[in-house]
C-alpha cells in the first residue's frame, strides 16, 4: 500500500492531476515509469486508482508528502531492526545463563 501511495504522489508530482482525457481510463500511461524494480500490473492499478483520487493536490504537497512517507518507513524499519537485535541480544543472554549453570 505505502509503495502504491508513493507512487500515486509520483504521478501528481511529474504527470499533474489525473485527467480522463490525457492519461485515459487504465494503466497505460504510468507502464512505462518505473516505480519498483518488480512492478506488477496490480501495483501499477492501484497506483493508477490512487492517482485518480488526488484531486486539487498541489505539486507542493507531493514533494513534502513523499519524503514523509519515506521517512516513516524508514523508522519502521529501524524499529524492527533494533527490536530483533534486542530479540538477539535476549536469547544470548539466555544461552550464557543456561551454560554457566
Amino acid at each position: 500500500m505505502t509503495l502504491a501511495l508513493l507512487g500515486s504522489y509520483a504521478c501528481v508530482s511529474q504527470l499533474g492531476e489525473y485527467d480522463a482525457d490525457e492519461h485515459g481510463s487504465g494503466i497505460e500511461y504510468i507502464k512505462r515509469v518505473k516505480f519498483a524494480p518488480s512492478q506488477t500490473e496490480e501495483l501499477l492499478q492501484r497506483i493508477s486508482e490512487l492517482h485518480r483520487t488526488h484531486r486539487s493536490v498541489s505539486y507542493t504537497h507531493t514533494q513534502t508528502s513523499f519524503p514523509s512517507y519515506y521517512y516513516c518507513c524508514c523508522c519502521i524499519v529501524v524499529d524492527i531492526a533494533i527490536l530483533l537485535l534486542l530479540l538477539l541480544l535476549i536469547i544470548i543472554i539466555i544461552i550464557i545463563i543456561i551454560i554457566i549453570y
